[in-house]
């Protein structure tokens, strides 16, 4: 938090759970499961900084989980930490 130049008297800080980002080129949109925004009044308009995000997946294929992971990154460069959590199972058992 000490490398960010921002002023902390008028530093906000929220937890996103659907928050649509973008890349530049408009090639990808995805919504993280998880994002911390810090936010900060620039001038007249209002400043988003992203430092944290964090991805889940169930019983997905993980190379498509970090591609994706990849280009969430790529869309937010600001990004200080990222979380992946992956959970498997062993097998589809059914009920009895």
């Amino acid at each position: 938090m000490n490398s960010l130049q921002l002023n902390d008297e008028l530093l906000c800080a929220s937890v996103e759970m659907n928050f649509l980002l973008d890349s530049q080129d408009g090639s990808f949109a995805a919504v993280p499961d998880i994002l911390l925004v810090l936010s900060h009044q620039s001038g007249k308009r209002l400043s988003l900084q992203i430092v944290f995000l964090g991805e889940c997946a169930f019983s997905q294929d993980q190379e498509v989980f970090e591609r994706k992971l990849q280009r969430e990154i790529e869309a937010c460069p600001e990004v200080v930490m990222v979380m992946m959590i992956v959970i498997t199972e062993d097998g589809y058992h059914s009920p009895r």
